[in-house]
């Protein structure tokens, strides 16, 4: 019976995101509300690429969990208010986010607002951070300290999910590895509830990718990514409690390891440079790797399997003992930095080329 309910989850949300993208391909002139509606901060095609596509994960998710409450109210009653929260908090992310594809940019202040603001609504709801695991030994009980840490862990996977969307297909494809990655766990503990979400999030987020792979047909926008990152902070709490109020953090942190690195590098560089971190710009490691000669599509594989890696590690790191977790994490950081210095060093050598030949 549980496969069939994964199954019919991934399904019929793959066939609504499928539909819905279509649909809002085909009437995207007729949604404009703004001159600037479509025009893309790096200009990487030549015309405009509609940024409706949060629209169609956000529908296609609550037709399949409204189909439940009408079918198969039975599975869900118990995470009733938790769901609730789920849905008050990204609908608010949603209409932020359309709001700003669709009519006018949203400073940052703005958006960072609002984003606090759905996470406390989770926390009001009923998710909560009292007791972390100690990678060397027990528990480390941080009571009051969890909710700030918890906020800063929504904001985070919420923004880092925001800066991956760059490239066609990037923010898409890794928020599916990462959903697969909590599947594989969520499957061994048994938690019915936590597939279900997942397997809905899976069939939406390919239903989408079949327009938003390069070249990008519909972007995420902002609504997009904003849902992706807020649906893969919460399941990161679910896939990751070990009882009701304790968390280890490193599956979570390996699965988005990527992303989460992406916002460390950026928002340094920024600082280091005396730059507003919040402010956009074309230097990041996705739009070099491209202006150094790699294909798009080869750019946006590459983050696939980097991620890929980084979230089996985290899948990996489920089923291992705890006392292990510190010196996997400082493995993960070292390998990431050595990656990305070694892509430093390979952007600037085929930048310096391309400077002598002109």
């Amino acid at each position: 019976m549980t496969f069939v309910l994964i199954l019919y989850s991934a399904t019929l949300s793959f066939i609504i995101s499928y539909m819905v993208s279509r649909y809002l391909l085909g009437n995207a002139n007729k949604l404009r509300m703004g001159k600037r509606v479509y025009a893309e901060r790096i200009r990487l095609h030549e015309k405009g690429v509609p940024r409706l596509g949060g629209l169609a994960l956000y529908l296609a998710f609550y037709a399949v969990l409204l189909s439940f409450y009408i079918f198969k109210r039975d599975i869900l009653q118990e995470y009733d208010t938790k769901l609730l929260g789920i849905f008050l908090a990204s609908t608010i992310l949603i209409i932020c986010g359309l709001y700003d594809d669709l009519v006018k940019r949203l400073s940052y202040k703005i958006k960072f607002a609002l984003q606090f603001l759905a996470a406390i609504i989770v926390i009001v709801f009923g998710y909560n951070i009292n007791i972390l695991t100690n990678p060397f030994n027990g528990e480390i009980y941080i009571g009051i300290l969890g909710i700030p840490l918890l906020i800063l862990w929504m904001v985070m996977i919420m923004n880092a999910i925001n800066l991956m969307d760059g490239l066609d297909g990037l923010a898409g494809g890794i928020s599916i590895i990462v959903f697969f990655s909590f599947f594989v766990i969520g499957f061994y503990r048994g938690n019915v509830f936590s597939m279900i979400i997942i397997a809905s999030l899976i069939g939406a987020g390919i239903g989408f990718l079949r327009y938003n792979f390069y070249p990008a047909k519909l972007f995420l926008g902002d609504s997009g990514s904003f849902f992706l990152g807020f649906m893969i902070g919460i399941l990161a709490l679910e896939n990751s409690t070990k009882r009701a109020t304790v968390i280890s953090l490193i599956v979570p942190f390996l699965t988005v390891f990527i992303p989460l690195a992406s916002v460390t590098f950026t928002f340094s560089r920024r600082i280091a440079y005396a730059k507003n971190p919040f402010r956009p710009d074309r230097k990041h490691m996705h739009y070099r790797l491209l202006r150094a000669g790699i294909s798009h599509r080869d750019t946006v594989l590459l983050y696939y399997t980097v991620t890929f890696l980084y979230a089996a590690l985290g899948v990996l790191c489920f089923f291992m003992p705890k006392k292990f977790e510190f010196s996997i994490i400082a493995f993960a950081v070292i390998a990431i930095w050595g990656l990305y210095m070694w892509a430093l060093h390979f952007v600037s050598l085929k930048e310096r080329l391309q400077r002598k030949r002109h």
